[in-house]
């Protein structure tokens, strides 16, 4: 009787775990969705935020940086371009020169179950990146990502679906 008890109670935690993971696809690989980004770095004690949404077209991703500067990244299968509104200048890099491509991977596909581990009970890291990436406050709508990036910036970005 404990054995099929253990097992029961293994698979609802099972089945939670896939839904959150489920939520934070539905949310960041939706059409059209809105994000905030934080920024500190501890070393200079700079803090910064942008704002901005994500458009996707197929395969093509269109990344809207609206404050405090007019950027937009536009996303293909090999590269990013990279359009500077303010100061009217364009250029191109190819993803497999990033040092950190885990960021863009999600952005492109989402997350797999196979690929996080839940480290608490409302939080999961992704598992085999470069750098630790955080999941963390998933909600029906929104959730945050909390990473450093390649200068060792923290930066925490939370991503919502409008309705």
């Amino acid at each position: 009787m404990k054995i099929g008890i253990l097992f029961f109670l293994a698979f609802i935690n099972f089945t939670v775990n896939a839904s959150e993971i489920d939520i934070v696809n539905k949310v960041l690989l939706y059409k059209k969705i809105q994000f905030i980004q934080n920024s500190v770095n501890e070393m200079t004690g700079i803090t910064s935020e942008s704002s901005g949404f994500i458009e996707r077209d197929g395969e093509i991703i269109s990344i809207n940086i609206q404050k405090p500067f007019d950027e937009k990244y536009i996303i293909n299968e090999t590269q990013i371009k990279i359009i500077d509104n303010d100061f009217d200048q364009e250029s191109t890099i190819e993803i497999s020169t990033l040092p950190n491509k885990d960021l863009i991977k999600l952005i492109k596909s989402g997350f797999e179950e196979k690929d996080v581990l839940k480290i608490s009970k409302t939080s999961y890291q992704l598992k085999d990146s470069q750098k630790p990436i955080l999941i963390r406050d998933i909600a029906d709508n929104s959730f945050s990502l909390i990473y450093l990036d390649n200068l060792d910036v923290l930066n925490t970005i939370i991503f919502m679906v409008k309705v």
